[in-house]
């Protein structure tokens, strides 16, 4: 983005870094200081969960005031030509709100911008087609909101403290208005912060809302949820995504009959559907009766349940779940690194995916008239054997011939094998991988199977190169160094996934261009294991190791190897087209992300990389260890490529705050890093008030 901003040369007036991932605030406020003409900047957070380019309430303001001061700004344009009339600034935003101070900001904002007050929300018939704040057109895309209603309120009486125990787990069928009984302040206060969420939510929605994510803590008290789900409903007439936490909005037959509304109100549009912890459902018959459940629209193109595993209400789900193109029935990992796959970064929960629940959903995957299916994610089911899965597998393989599967995940499905043995079940399950993968071996693009059984990952690592269209191979979570039992190279002999990988990698057929190995425990040896695969490999033009602590500096002389090899063949995309003729892999992307790095670990690199102009992008983002010397190496070794990691940025010293006294102290950062600014900006500290926005870049 700096090196875009920099060709513009100061005459930049749209910026458009929707869905992004990559992108932080920092960047794009560099650019608004580069360009001063700038005046239209959209950060559009996109279809995937990317968190990095939401704004809280507050910057939203500063920004607007930024670009609205911008609206006279002179014309960029050579004086022969007539100036063109200076653009109106406009802003279209992705926000996040946390707790009931943010949502009260956002609000008086919302009800200053759109000409109502306090008491009084504009109307959503009257409704302006944009809201004016600072001079700017604001408009806000997608809100996400959390941590809003309280489970008990502690009230000092005297020199004692009594407190309310009430939860908010309210009983079915009270009143959707709150039901503030007197003198109860929880009650009260969940009361007006459902009233309050109401109002942003009929003020946004009819201004091209188009995602809500309804977080922990934001439709937690039932009666509340009705009063903000019946507002989605009626207002949001453009909305194309909405993720809700099951744990509160599936609760009750009464959350759930407004939350069924709410989808029907909004079918016309609506095409991504994520609900989290489905596991929680209460256990009941209520899912069968009329009124009790829900209907999912028809017009869903991705639908994320999170381990729907009761049995009363799976049956009903999946026949309507697998109308959309994309279906998902995984947990999302819950530590052991940023992108780690692994089923032990995950909790356990109960109760589980049973046989029948597996059997349920290959009766529905294998319906033609129902399923549409070609995007299946089942990681981190925390299944208690192989069985499941090989059930599925078994049904996958066997699906009527229109019924394709582009994207196959399973990762995280270690089935309880006891300290990575091979268990009972494992060689079925092998089999059943086999079959799945060679039944769509045509139309596979995207194979996740890391932190499988041994045996299975084996059996889809020999089933690799004959998957003609395979892009993607991701193993993360896996231990490439333990052995296997199954193997073509030796009958009989044992054999390590990574020796297998890499035979994979160096068979003539294998299309494959992107190698994810995050959080693979991965070691110098691991890497020289491989590196004959992908040195082979015709088609590999990226490599991800993100997470791999222990490559160290060892490592980085093997991967020196794997980016000197690909210093011959032509430059950028031009290379990677001609590469399909090429006779040496050769690598255009290298994910190193906190892989214990330093010094002399990038100064190898460094050299490496000066030798190789094709190399276009290097993340070394959180090696901490990397100092003033390794960066400068890096530095005079990228030749102007922009995608080559030579100096700290907020990926690396995350810690680091914003204003911190200790800033300028620290003799190993860049001067320009000095600047940087925590995306809170101090904003729940006591000194906030002394502290400007970044964004309004004063």
């Amino acid at each position: 983005l700096s090196a875009a901003s920099a060709k513009a040369g100061g005459h930049l007036r749209h910026l458009d870094v929707s869905g992004c991932a990559e992108i932080s605030h920092g960047g794009v406020i560099r650019v608004l200081r580069a360009n001063l003409n700038l005046t239209r900047l959209v950060m559009d957070e996109g279809e995937g969960e990317t968190f990095r380019l939401r704004l809280r309430p507050h910057h939203v303001v500063a920004l607007a005031h930024t670009l609205g001061g911008r609206g006279g700004a002179g014309s960029s344009a050579p004086s022969s030509l007539p100036p063109p009339p200076p653009p109106s600034p406009r802003l279209d935003v992705s926000v996040e709100v946390a707790g009931n101070r943010e949502l009260e900001e956002l609000r008086e904002m919302l009800i200053e911008a759109s000409g109502g007050n306090n008491s009084t929300p504009t109307p959503a018939s009257s409704a302006p087609p944009h809201l004016r704040v600072g001079g700017a057109e604001v408009r806000i895309v997608a809100l996400t909101v959390s941590l809003l209603f309280v489970k008990a309120v502690y009230v000092v009486q005297g020199v004692g403290a009594d407190a309310d125990e009430n939860d908010g787990e309210e009983e079915e069928g009270g009143a959707a208005g709150g039901g503030n009984e007197a003198g109860d302040p929880m009650e009260e206060t969940n009361g007006r912060t459902a009233s309050h969420l109401a109002d942003i939510v009929n003020i946004l929605g009819v201004r091209g809302l188009r995602r809500i994510n309804f977080g922990e803590g934001a439709l937690r008290c039932p009666r509340s949820a009705e009063i903000i789900l019946e507002s989605v409903g009626e207002a949001c007439a453009s909305l194309r995504e909405l993720r809700v936490d099951g744990g509160e909005v599936l609760q009750t037959g009464s959350t759930r009959r407004w939350f069924s509304a709410a989808l029907s109100a909004c079918r016309a549009t609506l095409r991504r559907l994520t609900v989290t912890r489905a596991h929680l459902l209460p256990p009941g018959n209520a899912y069968t009766s009329r009124g009790g459940g829900f209907t999912l629209p028809d017009t869903l193109e991705q639908v994320h349940f999170e381990m729907p595993v009761r049995p009363e209400f799976f049956e009903r789900f999946i026949s309507q779940a697998v109308g959309a193109r994309a279906l998902s029935l995984a947990r999302r990992p819950s530590g052991g690194g940023r992108s780690s796959r692994s089923a032990s970064a995950a909790a356990r929960w109960d109760p589980k995916f049973t046989v029948e629940l597996a059997a349920l959903t290959v009766a529905a995957l294998r319906d033609p008239a129902l399923c549409r299916v070609t995007h299946l994610d089942l990681s981190n089911m925390d299944l208690e054997g192989c069985e499941q899965l090989e059930v599925i597998l078994n049904g996958v393989a066997a699906r009527p011939g229109p019924c394709v599967l582009k994207v196959l995940s399973l990762a995280g499905n270690e089935c309880r094998s006891i300290g990575g043995a091979s268990v009972s079940g494992d060689g079925k399950l092998a089999d059943a991988l086999t079959k799945a993968l060679l039944a769509h071996a045509g139309t596979l693009t995207h194979l996740d199977v890391g932190a499988l059984p041994r045996v299975a990952m084996h059996a889809a690592l020999e089933c690799a190169p004959r998957l003609a269209n395979l892009q993607t191979l991701d193993l993360s979570g896996s231990q490439l160094n333990l052995t296997s039992t199954r193997s073509t190279a030796a009958a009989n002999a044992p054999d390590t996934i990574g020796r297998a990988l890499s035979t994979a990698l160096a068979d003539p057929t294998c299309r494959l261009k992107r190698l994810i190995l995050v959080h693979c425990s991965l070691v110098a040896h691991d890497l020289r294991e491989i590196g004959g695969g992908v040195l082979k490999c015709k088609t590999l033009v990226a490599v991800d190791l993100s997470y791999n602590n222990n490559i160290g500096d060892e490592g980085c002389r093997e991967l020196a190897r794997w980016i000197r090899a690909g210093s011959e063949g032509g430059t950028g995309a031009k290379r990677i087209r001609g590469k399909m003729k090429a006779g040496g892999g050769g690598l255009a992307r290298l994910e190193l992300e906190c892989c214990g790095i330093g010094d002399a670990g990038a100064k190898c690199l460094a050299v490496a990389v000066a030798a190789n102009l094709n190399l276009m992008r290097l993340d070394l983002a959180l090696n901490i260890n990397i100092g003033k010397s390794g960066r400068a190496a890096l530095a005079s070794a990228s030749s102007g490529r922009s995608g080559i990691w030579h100096q700290l940025t907020t990926e690396d010293t995350p810690w680091a705050g914003s204003g911190s006294d200790n800033d300028d102290d620290d003799e190993d950062r860049d001067e320009e890093d000095n600047s940087y600014l925590t995306d809170d900006d101090g904003y729940f500290a006591s000194h906030r008030v002394s502290r400007p926005s970044p964004w309004s870049l004063d």
